[in-house]
C-alpha cells in the first residue's frame, strides 16, 4: 500500500522500467505491457461483460469489449493474476476503452461483499 492507501498493483505483466528504452513522445507515468490478456467486466448483480485486455500498467488499461460500450465503472477481473480491479473509466474509442484502477481486491481471498466476484474467477480459471 503507498500512503494514500492505494494498493500498489504487481503482477505477470510488470517488468524492470530500468533496462527498457522509453519513446520520447511517451507521456505515461507508469510502465505498460503490450498483450492480449483475458478478462471480464463484473458490473454488480452478478452482471458480466468479456473483455480483452490489450495494454496493463500498474495503473490502468486499455480494453475492448465487444459490440459494447462497457459500463462507466466496474471491476474488471484479471483472471491470469486472481485481482479484481475496482475501475474508473478515463476515455473511450470506436472500439477500446481506458481505465484507471482505483483499489484491487486479491480474489484468493476476498472480502464477503467481493465473494460473487471470486465466484465468476473461479469459473474462468484453466483447471
Amino acid at each position: 500500500m503507498t500512503r494514500t492507501g492505494r494498493m500498489i498493483i504487481q503482477g505477470p505483466w510488470t517488468r524492470d522500467r530500468r533496462n527498457n528504452s522509453t519513446r520520447s513522445g511517451d507521456r505515461r507515468r507508469q510502465h505498460r505491457v503490450r498483450g492480449l490478456l483475458g478478462g471480464k467486466i463484473y458490473y454488480g448483480s452478478g452482471l458480466t461483460l468479456g473483455c480483452t485486455i490489450h495494454n496493463l500498467s500498474d495503473g490502468g488499461a486499455k480494453i475492448k469489449i465487444q459490440g459494447h460500450p462497457g459500463p462507466e465503472g466496474f471491476h474488471l477481473i484479471l483472471v491470469r493474476s486472481g485481482l479484481a480491479m475496482n475501475t474508473q473509466t478515463v476515455w473511450r474509442g470506436s472500439d477500446d476503452t481506458g481505465v484507471r484502477f482505483l483499489e484491487g481486491i486479491d480474489l484468493n481471498n476476498p472480502p464477503a461483499q467481493h465473494l460473487v466476484m471470486r465466484d465468476i474467477w473461479m469459473q474462468l480459471i484453466p483447471r
